[in-house]
């Protein structure tokens, strides 16, 4: 019982983790540590299900990545 509440805890926290560090991407700094942090924390307390999302999100900012890229080469 107390294992599935601290997984349980471990789990929200990941998650918040998460979320604050994608509401931060428009300030970088902070959300370059904090994003993985998150992702590392939620894939190793439920593995495979962030896997979908975190390869979109890794294709959007590589998008985003090459966009930026073009814009400062003109």
């Amino acid at each position: 019982m107390v294992k599935r509440v601290i997984n349980f805890g471990i789990s929200v926290l990941a998650t918040l983790l998460v979320i604050l560090g994608l509401l931060m991407i428009f300030l970088p700094g902070p959300a370059i540590i904090i994003l993985p942090l998150g992702i590392l924390l939620f894939n190793k307390v439920q593995p495979g299900k962030i896997d979908p999302y975190l390869r979109a999100f890794m294709r959007f900012m590589s998008r985003a990545g090459k966009s930026l890229d073009s814009l400062f080469k003109r």
